[in-house]
């Protein structure tokens, strides 16, 4: 299994930044579980009355909170995105393109209030 999300997260991280990489990547990779780790999920599943593994693998993730963190947890976490100009030539264009619009919407609501009452079609034909 760890094989498989590793290959799927470093398929989606080539050629990425590391700060907008998800970090699942590196915490996968990393994360190692060792035979001692696996005999205690055993141990405390025979510990609980319902020999729920679930419980037993929250019960070790609790008291292994902190070595998870140490060993998991990349470097690269919390992401920092590089800062990307808001002003390019694009976003510019985008903008004056919308605002044309806008304006073009108005004054052609105004034009259709102010002569609502004009009869076109005796115009046209006179």
């Amino acid at each position: 299994a760890q094989n498989y999300v590793t290959l799927s997260t470093v398929a989606q991280c080539n050629g990425e930044e590391d700060g907008l990489c998800s970090p699942a990547y590196e915490a996968i990779k990393n994360y190692r579980l060792s035979q001692l780790s696996i005999q205690q999920f055993f141990k405390y599943r025979d510990e609980d009355p319902n020999r729920d593994m679930r419980s037993a693998v929250c019960r070790w993730f609790i008291e292994n909170l902190d070595n998870i963190k140490a060993t998991t947890v990349p470097n690269t976490y919390p992401r920092q995105p590089v800062d990307v100009l808001f002003y390019q030539p694009i976003v510019i264009g985008s903008i004056a393109i919308a605002s044309f619009a806008v304006l073009f919407v108005i004054t052609t609501g105004i034009a259709i209030r102010l002569f609502r009452k004009t009869r076109v079609m005796d115009t046209l034909l006179s």
